[in-house]
């Protein structure tokens, strides 16, 4: 796929990454005269002018330069991503966006072939053209993907905590249940497989599930990484994970678990109440409608919905009877795939009894983004 030019309308959205990148700590003070170069850089590029020297100072290289350029370039993948450009112009964009970062992260490096210039518009009243760009540097390697498993008991604040987390890494959030749904609807080969074994009364096979997440983690808003949330299950299943990411010369970066004690998830998850016809929720204790008064026990008398005045009800999963149930499968599944990746130091525990802003500082520090 060859490399092409930023068009001059994506400009101001890759821009707006780089300085959400600055503005948002992703780098550090120092950092930001590199940085600010990339986007002299970008504007160069546009109006096919030659590249800007780069700073003189070398204080920016090393590690920590390279982990700011790979959270920044996430950042313009998820910005290509949100601006919905086409999927099939925006992997030899970001291929010139690698190649722009490319002095940056080595700035003395030798000049490689040069990418064939733009046309260069023509000068207002005749006047010479604009000189053309000067060669580039071959790109720079990609930063590794961000590989994240995500791991949570029923009521461990994930809904709450993953959608901070896609933001900030700018990768997406897969649940097999998801993507098999979408693989089915698109009507791909696994999809067409799974389709089959499910109309049978069939369960999908571990193979499957594996070779679905294959074909969605193809796709370029995984680029960057991507979270997975669901699976594996079983140490079988994260030993088959392990075989397809090595295939691709990738692995899991970060196991994140939430933990928190049972007795408090029995509280959390058998307080909660929802108005089915909406999806709104409530909790008893935490955030009741305005139905239920002081004293009052919780039934379908005192727990209706704030807006609509309909009974509330509780979810058949959310009892102490049921929830136990789902607790011991839980822990007995995710302990030992806890073990499986610990001894490559990638697994990382956070205490998500507490409040989600400080559940949320704890996570943040653990995978090295802005709180």
């Amino acid at each position: 796929m060859g490399v092409r030019r930023i068009a001059a309308d994506e400009l101001a959205t890759l821009e707006a990454s780089l300085t959400l990148a600055v503005r948002a700590g992703v780098v550090a003070d120092t950092e930001e005269a590199r940085l600010t170069h990339i986007a002299d850089c970008l504007r160069a590029e546009v109006a096919g002018e030659p590249m800007p020297a780069a700073p003189d100072t070398n204080v920016l290289e090393g590690d920590a330069l390279q982990e700011a350029l790979a959270v920044l370039t996430k950042r313009l993948v998820h910005a290509v991503n949100q601006a919905n450009w086409d999927i099939d112009d925006s992997v030899p964009l970001l291929m010139r966006v690698a190649d722009i970062l490319a002095p940056a992260v080595k700035p003395n490096a030798a000049p490689s072939e040069a990418v064939a210039p733009a046309p260069a518009p023509a000068a207002v009243g005749g006047g010479a053209s604009p000189a053309p760009a000067e060669p580039t540097t071959a790109p720079a390697a990609a930063p590794a993907p961000h590989i994240m498993i995500l791991f949570g008991p029923p009521g461990a604040g994930k809904g709450s905590q993953a959608p901070k987390l896609v933001e900030a890494l700018g990768v997406p959030q897969l649940s097999t249940g998801d993507m098999l749904r979408a693989a089915v609807a698109a009507g791909t080969e696994v999809g067409r497989q799974a389709k089959d074994v499910m109309a049978s009364g069939g369960l999908v096979s571990d193979e499957l599930v594996v070779d679905i997440i294959r074909e969605r983690v193809e796709h370029p808003d995984c680029v960057p990484g991507f979270i997975l949330d669901g699976f594996p299950r079983t140490l079988e299943q994260a030993s088959k994970l392990d075989a397809m990411l090595a295939s691709a010369s990738k692995r899991v970066s970060t196991v994140l678990a939430l933990e928190v004690p049972d007795a408090v998830l029995e509280e959390r998850i058998c307080g909660r109440w929802i108005h089915k016809a909406s999806g709104r929720s409530y909790h008893v204790a935490f955030a009741p409608p305005k139905s239920l008064t002081d004293g009052a026990a919780p039934s379908g008398e005192t727990m209706r919905d704030d807006e609509t005045g309909e009974a509330l009800e509780q979810r058949a999963d959310d009892t102490a009877e049921a929830l136990q149930a789902r607790l011991s499968q839980y822990h007995a599944q995710t302990v030992p795939i806890l073990d499986h990746y610990e001894p490559a130091g990638i697994v990382g525990r956070v205490d998500a009894n507490r409040k989600p802003d400080e559940v949320w500082a704890s996570i943040a520090q653990l995978v090295k983004v802005p709180a």
